[in-house]
């Protein structure tokens, strides 16, 4: 009480001393006002930075990702140019699908010769051990014929129309492995169809390259296919579990956009790669 009496008394003797302590009251709230705005400035520019620099970033990673698929598919198309220069020798067109298997065993699981009524001519399923045993491709030739499965009945089906098709992913065994298939037509004189080739592709190599990305200390890249299905992804167990919903919107239609989530919590980068999405997530 004595105190407060003392305040009071000090207070009321002198108009000088009000109007200091006035002033000084004053100064010190807008200093207050003024610290916490340059605080507030700086830190809404150190996150505009920060988005940027993500933004930039997830951008990088889908294209990288593209990159290497768009890779992985060119090398089918490349090998198909032998086959269609000799499409009536198959000792020749054994000789390039063997080839080819045993350059990229893990990549390319199986490569399928059909001719123009989807019969087939040759097929390459065996493990690399297997393949490596292979001292004659009139082995390959003369291998027992084999039913078509109902993913190569579709890829023939969607390729004798002239066009390249790329099947949507399908996830395989326990492990969920991603797996496409790609069918190129080989045409000859006039442009009449001749014989189609099938490649099952492993898109494990897509793990690997995602596993490898690291941005910042919570960067991730995943890859989801167009259906919002994950299909790469550094933790195995998201591998065939459906997108969460902040993020399903930014691949509703879009290609080549950089969307933030929902939840603004992420940046996620799409390119469409015939039917598949590649997202980056940071």
């Amino acid at each position: 009480m004595r105190l407060i009496s003392w305040l009071i008394n000090w207070w009321g003797k002198s108009l000088r001393r009000r109007l200091l302590v006035s002033s000084l009251i004053t100064m010190l709230f807008f200093l207050t006002v003024l610290g916490f705005l340059s605080f507030r400035s700086g830190q809404m520019g150190m996150r505009y930075e920060v988005n940027q620099r993500n933004a930039q970033m997830a951008t990088l990673v889908a294209i990288d990702i593209n990159v290497h698929f768009t890779n992985i598919l060119g090398n089918v198309h490349l090998f198909t140019y032998l086959p269609e220069a000799s499409a009536d020798v198959l000792s020749i067109q054994a000789r390039a699908m063997l080839e080819l298997r045993r350059a990229s065993p893990y990549t390319y699981r199986a490569l399928y010769l059909l001719d123009s009524e989807g019969h087939p001519l040759i097929h390459l399923t065996e493990p690399l051990e297997e393949l490596l045993a292979i001292r004659d491709v009139t082995e390959i030739i003369e291998l027992s014929p084999i039913p078509l499965t109902d993913e190569l009945t579709i890829v023939y089906e969607a390729a004798k129309s002239g066009d390249i098709f790329l099947s949507p992913t399908y996830l395989e065994g326990i492990d969920q492995v991603p797996i496409i298939y790609m069918g190129i037509p080989i045409m000859v004189e006039q442009e009449r169809l001749s014989q189609i080739v099938v490649a099952k592709i492993d898109l494990r190599d897509i793990w690997r390259k995602v596993d490898k990305i690291r941005v910042g200390q919570t960067g991730q890249a995943f890859v989801v296919s167009q259906k919002g299905t994950i299909i790469a992804h550094p933790d195995r167990t998201y591998i065939g579990q459906p997108l969460t919903p902040e993020l399903r919107p930014a691949m509703r239609d879009r290609l080549n956009t950089l969307t933030q989530s929902v939840d603004a919590s992420c940046w996620l980068h799409t390119v469409r790669w015939e039917g598949e999405w590649a997202g980056a997530l940071l």
